[in-house]
């Protein structure tokens, strides 16, 4: 009985200790910082609704929408009048303080991944 009860605190740990998973909204809420050997590090600020990504020469000011279901963030232009989204899928790691982004930038062929740690 003591090995089952041992056991079955072993595997509540294990699955309870899940790394990564799909963010909710005031979970992303803040500034986030590219993690790159690259001088230039990436930012993403969170407000509400909004999504600033901060870039070499510029900034883009995005609306972000998540779906829980498909564990996708929806990234739109804000104040543009077109309806094309970009897809991404994201996972956040919270012991590690850190957001993983897929495909956040243009590329042809492979799948890429950014990640970013909270300031």
């Amino acid at each position: 009985m003591r090995s089952f009860a041992t056991l079955s605190f072993i595997m509540t740990l294990l699955v309870s200790c899940e790394k990564e998973k799909f963010p909710e909204q005031k979970q992303l809420q803040g500034t986030w910082k590219e993690i790159t050997e690259n001088t230039f590090k990436h930012k993403l600020r969170f407000e509400n609704e909004t999504m600033y990504f901060f870039k070499s020469n510029s900034i883009d000011t995005l609306t972000f929408r998540l779906d829980d279901n498909k564990e996708r963030m929806y990234l739109q232009l804000k104040n543009h009048n077109s309806e094309i989204e970009s897809k991404h899928k994201i996972k956040l790691n919270k012991k590690r303080n850190e957001l993983t982004v897929w495909n956040l930038f243009i590329t042809i062929g492979n799948e890429t991944e950014t990640i970013f740690k909270k300031e």
